[in-house]
C-alpha cells in the first residue's frame, strides 16, 4: 500500500465514521453495556411548560390548547410563554389566553433573542420539571407524562422529547422528505446513547430538564437547547431519550427553510462546544465525551473531509483502482443531487434524488455553519420561520 492509498483509507474512514461506523459502535455498546432506566409511569409531579416566542400568531394558540388538551394532571401544569418584542397579535391572543386559564403567564420583553428570553424568565419558574417547548410543536395526548416519567430517578437531568415532521400535511419536497428521513435515522442514535450513557445532541423542539440544573445561557452565539443538555451532563446527570414522548412539527418545511436552520444549528453548535470544551475531555467524562466528538465534531468535520476525499481521488485517479474505486460513487452522489436540484426546480418528484440533493446540503450548510461560527455572525435573534438575522 502507497503512502497516497494510506491517506485516502483513511479520509474514507473520517468521511462515513459519524454516517455509518459511529450507529455501528452504539449498537455493540448497548448489547455489552446497557444502562437502562425504566420509566415510572405514576411519576407526575408539578411542571412548567416554558415557550419563546416570536410572532407566532398562527401558532401559539394551537400550541398551548394541545397542552392544555393532554391527558396530565391539569392542576399540575403550568404554562410561561416569553414574547420575544413580537410585533404580530401574539400578544393579544397570549392576553386572552392568560385571563380565561389561569395555568398561563405570559411576559412581553423587548426584542432581545431567545437566550435573553430564557435567561430572564427561567429563574422565575416555580416547578422543580421545566418542559421547553416551541410553539410549532403539537403534542399527542400522553406526551408530558412519558417526558417527565424518568424524572423520578434523581441520576436523570433531562429527558428528550421524539419529533415527527409533519408540515402541513401537503407539501412534499426535498426538504420534507430528507429531514424526515434524518429524524428516523437521528432517532435511532438517540435511543442507543440513552441506553448506554447520555444524549449529546440537542432536540430544542421539546425536552425536559430539571430547573436547578439549568445555567445561564453566556452569550447569544450558543444555541440555547444545546447548552441546557450540556449544562446537565457537565454537572454528571444522565440525558435521555423517550421515544414514547411523541411531538410532531408543524411548520411547513423546505429545502432552503431546513438548509439555513442547518447552517444556524452548526455556528450554534459549535459555539456551545467551545464553551463546554471540558466535555471533549475523554479521560473525565468517558463515553459522554466520545460521544460529543462521535456524534457532533466528527459530523460537523464531515463536509471537510468529503471535500478532502474528493479533491484526493480526483487528482490520483488514473494511478491505481483504488483510487477510481473511491471517485465513482462520489461522483454518483453529486450527480444524483445536482438532478434532484434540477427536478426539485421542476416540480419532478425522485425520491432518491431528494435524499442525495438534502445529504448534500446538509454538508454544505454545516461547512457554511463552521465559517458562521468562526466569523462571529452568530445571534440568538430569529425570525417566524427561525432564521437568525
Amino acid at each position: 500500500m502507497t503512502f497516497l492509498e494510506f491517506i485516502l483509507i483513511l479520509i474514507g474512514i473520517l468521511s462515513i465514521y459519524n454516517f455509518i461506523l459511529y450507529p455501528i459502535i452504539l449498537v455493540i455498546l448497548k448489547n455489552i453495556s446497557p444502562k437502562i432506566i425504566e420509566a415510572q409511569e405514576n411519576y407526575k409531579p408539578e411542571l412548567t411548560v416554558f415557550i419563546a416566542a416570536y410572532n407566532e400568531e398562527e401558532l401559539i394558540e394551537g400550541a398551548i390548547k394541545s397542552i392544555l388538551n393532554s391527558s396530565y394532571p391539569q392542576n399540575k401544569i403550568n404554562i410561561l410563554v416569553g414574547s420575544d418584542g413580537s410585533t404580530d397579535k401574539t400578544n393579544e391572543i397570549l392576553e386572552k389566553l392568560s385571563t380565561e386559564n389561569n395555568q398561563i403567564r405570559y411576559q412581553v420583553l423587548e426584542r432581545g433573542g431567545k437566550n435573553n428570553v430564557l435567561n430572564t424568565l427561567v429563574p422565575t419558574v416555580k416547578t422543580d420539571i421545566i418542559l421547553f417547548m416551541d410553539a410549532d410543536i403539537r403534542i399527542h395526548n400522553n406526551t408530558i407524562e412519558n417526558l417527565v416519567t424518568y424524572f423520578h430517578n434523581d441520576n436523570v437531568g433531562a429527558v428528550i422529547a421524539s419529533q415527527t415532521v409533519k408540515g402541513d400535511g401537503k407539501t412534499e419536497n426535498a426538504g420534507s422528505v430528507g429531514d424526515t428521513l434524518y429524524h428516523r435515522y437521528e432517532e435511532k442514535i438517540r435511543i442507543n446513547e440513552g441506553i448506554t450513557d447520555s444524549n449529546v445532541n440537542s432536540l430544542g423542539y421539546l425536552y425536559g430538564m430539571r430547573k436547578d440544573l439549568y445555567s445561564a445561557i453566556p452569550n447569544n452565539f450558543v444555541c440555547d437547547d444545546l447548552h441546557n443538555i450540556y449544562s446537565v451532563l457537565q454537572k454528571r446527570k444522565r440525558v435521555l431519550f423517550s421515544i414514547n414522548a411523541k411531538a410532531y412539527e408543524i411548520r411547513q418545511k423546505s429545502l432552503n427553510n431546513e438548509f439555513h436552520r442547518r447552517v444556524r444549528a452548526v455556528a450554534g453548535g459549535w459555539a456551545t462546544i467551545l464553551y463546554h470544551k471540558n466535555l471533549l475531555n475523554i479521560f473525565d467524562f468517558g463515553l459522554t465525551s466520545f460521544y460529543i466528538w462521535s456524534h457532533k465534531v466528527f459530523r460537523f468535520l464531515s463536509p471537510i473531509f468529503f471535500i478532502l476525499l474528493f479533491i484526493v481521488t480526483l487528482l490520483n485517479y488514473k494511478s491505481t483502482l483504488l483510487f477510481s474505486i473511491f471517485l465513482i460513487p462520489q461522483l454518483i452522489v453529486y450527480l444524483s443531487a445536482l438532478l434532484g436540484w434540477i427536478f426539485e426546480k421542476i416540480g419532478i418528484k425522485f425520491k432518491l434524488f431528494r435524499l442525495s440533493l438534502f445529504f448534500v446540503s446538509m454538508n454544505y450548510s454545516s461547512l457554511l455553519g463552521f465559517f458562521r461560527f468562526i466569523s462571529r455572525q452568530q445571534n440568538a435573534i430569529w425570525d417566524r420561520e427561525g432564521f437568525n438575522k
